[in-house]
């Protein structure tokens, strides 16, 4: 009898485990945990995580990177994983800033040389954010292209927006073509005075090359959305073309403050967008007796 065998036959465990893996966390295409150091006007300069250039913020003191970060907890006690301090507007400016975004990482199917969008994309996104309620504070998360320079103020063509715009206490979401045509915009019902959790999907026609924006606020992190709660569609451009968008950035107007933003996610999923939720362990034990 072999060595081998007979520890086998005299209970010698020998204990293999193979496959074994488990849930890790991924960082999205986008991340901005702001993550900086705390104080007045520390995010001009400043690089996101992940998939962005430095912001340029206009002007450049404006806002403030303060503790605690700001955090949301969905229906089923799923808590979205966060990290860092937060980004506060300041009363007094009329600010907008701008990071490029790196469009090297995305696929092919989103993206048009250094451009998001194309006929066919799929973009998600997501940001923690609150807005004050006066008529005149206006406070917008944007997409824009940097060849217009209205854009950045979300008052020009060639932009998707979500945020608050009026004397109205609601979300709005907003956008245009590169056409200049009228403004497309609803209101949403949930409330911008409180801390919310926003995701959303830019969806663009294969055929007509249409845009549709889909918004859902505070949405369960483990289940993917079903009907949008607020949605809007920028048409094609009179050529055919889409609006495409190279950065991400904010606008502000002094009247009221603070604003608070924080978390902002690009992704080509869902799941990319709300951050890893713990999982189970996987793996294969074997046991030779």
């Amino acid at each position: 009898m072999s060595r081998w065998s007979a520890g086998l036959k005299w209970g010698v465990l020998a204990k293999v485990i193979a496959l074994a893996t488990w849930a890790c966390a991924q960082t999205p295409l986008v991340y901005e945990s702001m993550s900086h150091t705390n104080g007045t006007g520390e995010l001009h300069g400043k690089t996101a995580d992940a998939g962005l250039g430095a912001w340029n913020v206009t002007p450049s003191g404006a806002g403030q990177i303060i503790a605690p970060t700001m955090i949301y907890t969905d229906g089923n006690g799923n808590v979205l994983p966060v990290t860092g301090s937060r980004f506060e507007t300041v009363f007094g400016f009329n600010d907008y800033a701008r990071a490029a975004i790196d469009a090297t990482p995305w696929s092919d199917a989103n993206r048009d040389g250094g451009k998001l969008n194309k006929r066919g994309a799929t973009i998600w996104f997501s940001v923690l954010m609150r807005a004050q309620s006066s008529m005149y504070n206006h406070f917008h998360l944007d997409f824009t292209d940097t060849a217009d320079a209205n854009a950045s103020y979300a008052s020009g063509p060639g932009y998707f927006a979500v945020g608050k715009h009026t004397n109205n206490s609601s979300w709005e979401l907003r956008g245009d073509n590169d056409d200049g045509d009228a403004d497309q915009q609803v209101y949403a019902t949930a409330s911008s005075t409180v801390d919310t959790f926003i995701v959303g999907r830019l969806t663009t026609d294969a055929v007509s090359g249409d845009t549709t924006l889909d918004v859902w606020f505070d949405p369960l992190l483990d289940t993917a959305p079903g009907a949008a709660d607020a949605t809007i569609t920028v048409p094609a451009n009179d050529d055919g073309s889409v609006t495409q968008f190279d950065t991400v950035g904010y606008r502000h107007q002094k009247w009221e403050s603070p604003n608070a933003l924080d978390e902002i996610r690009m992704d080509e999923s869902f799941a990319g967008v709300v951050g890893d939720l713990p999982g189970p362990e996987t793996g294969l034990l074997i046991y030779i007796r």
